[in-house]
């Protein structure tokens, strides 16, 4: 893709479960952005977010890659990947630092060195360290909000808390190759819970503390940030495609057949005073009876399993990430198992927390296509808007060094000047004393001859 950093045109790629979608977009002011082209097809090699069959997924990402590219009327050459998956999880661990100039201001470049130093951390093996992400900061026992709140701050000891996001190094060759093989170049792969969160959540609500759900078809991803930084992550290896599994086998349908029951029948709870309606579905095989399927039979089927991924949820929220006497505010549900009928209303009931429903067009130009509002492109849209913001970042980096190096040549420039300037002050003074002592010693010698 020609002057990608200049025109802050990115190209993602979220290969998920259920779908690949290869989405090109730009950033068209500090808080808005628009797609331009994206490819949206049926994944047949992904299992539970990990990649099962290289050739199928291969073959998917050509597809998707070809659609956004003739949408946006660019060539793609590299691209930003996502990644979740049920090997994916995050380790906690807290570096203690003693500084040795405590009244020196805390630089950028040395947060950076101290982040650094957290992927060298010793991993299981086969396991390596995707994104080290800082959860809590304190300088001297105070409290700071933000790793960016920390540059210019003075003291003595500094204690940050770290998310470590971990995952298997084979699964993560596996992305890197499909990529690889279908012709791109990988320019850095993204934890998706983090895109996701970047494409349904509010400042004011990350701010707050808040919890966000995206429910995709092979997993169900989770974040949960506190005071603007991320508190905890982790993958459930749940999603929508479970609860059709569910259906398919208990009314010994296909799983097309279940997947069009839950999608349009469906529903996360039993009301009470729901009717309940027959449901015909035509059997494949002409000579048989079509199946009747009970409504409300289906959706206790459904609630079952809700049910299950909403206790895995819990367990995260309450013994890994600790939440208790936190503010948790509100709790934002995207991804295409969203749209599930009453499932927002069940979980706030399940969590007594508010609840809604996170679609990926409010950072969006409002002429974007509808179809973006949609939660099942919320890791697509955050993919997008992480990788424009990492040129962002290498832009500013890049305009810091130039600053820099032309503030040192200024500086030497300057010393150079100044230290001609001292060498010719001497040389004049050298020049003037040695005339001196021969003036003297003419001015002698005329007093000697004059005798």
């Amino acid at each position: 893709m020609n002057n990608m950093n200049n025109n802050k045109i990115v190209s993602v790629i979220d290969v998920g479960t259920t779908k690949i979608v290869a989405l090109v977009g730009q950033r068209i002011g500090e808080y808005s952005y628009q797609v331009l082209g994206y490819g949206h097809v049926i994944s047949d090699g992904i299992k539970r977010g990990n990649v099962v069959n290289v050739l199928s997924t291969v073959d998917g990402i050509l597809k998707a890659v070809e659609i956004a590219q003739k949408q946006a009327q660019i060539t793609i050459s590299e691209v930003y990947v996502g990644i979740a998956g049920q090997n994916i999880f995050s380790n906690k661990n807290t570096a203690i630092i003693e500084r040795e100039k405590p009244n020196s201001v805390i630089t950028k470049e040395e947060i950076e060195q101290i982040i650094n130093k957290q992927y060298n951390i010793p991993t299981y093996n086969g396991d390596q360290i995707i994104e080290v992400i800082p959860s809590s900061i304190y300088i001297d026992d105070h409290e700071i909000n933000g790793i960016d709140n920390l540059i210019g701050c003075v003291g003595k000891e500094l204690k940050i808390s770290f998310n470590l996001i971990i995952g298997k190094t084979k699964n993560i060759k596996l992305i890197e190759n499909c990529i690889e093989k279908s012709n791109l170049k990988l320019k850095r792969i993204f934890l998706e819970p983090i895109a996701s969160s970047n494409a349904v959540l509010h400042p004011s609500e990350i701010n707050k503390g808040v919890i966000m759900i995206d429910i995709g078809g092979g997993t169900s991803d989770l974040a949960i940030y506190h005071k603007g930084m991320l508190l905890h992550t982790a993958v459930i290896p749940f999603g929508g495609n479970v609860i059709t599994s569910d259906i398919e086998k208990y009314f010994n349908l296909t799983f097309d057949d279940a997947e069009y029951l839950k999608q349009n029948f469906g529903q996360a709870i039993v009301l009470d005073g729901d009717e309940s309606k027959q449901l015909v579905i035509k059997n494949k095989i002409e000579s048989k009876e079509p199946i009747i399927i009970d409504s409300n039979l289906l959706s206790h089927v459904i609630q079952a399993r809700v049910e299950e991924i909403l206790g895995f949820i819990e367990y995260e929220l309450t013994e890994k990430a600790n939440i208790k006497g936190k503010n948790i505010c509100d709790v934002v549900i995207t991804g295409g198992g969203s749209k599930l009928k009453y499932l927002n209303q069940f979980i706030k009931y399940k969590l007594s927390i508010d609840s809604r429903i996170g679609t990926p067009n409010i950072y969006l130009k409002n002429n974007s296509n509808e179809n973006f509002a949609n939660p099942q492109y919320s890791t697509a849209i955050g993919l997008m808007m992480l990788a424009i913001q990492e040129l962002i970042k290498q832009d500013e980096n890049k305009a810091n060094e130039t600053n820099f190096t032309k503030e040192n040549t200024a500086e030497h420039k300057d010393n150079l000047k100044t230290s001609n300037n001292n060498n010719n002050t001497k040389s004049k003074k050298r020049k003037e004393s040695i005339l001196s002592i021969f003036g003297n010693i003419f001015k002698d010698s005329d007093s000697e001859l004059d005798k």
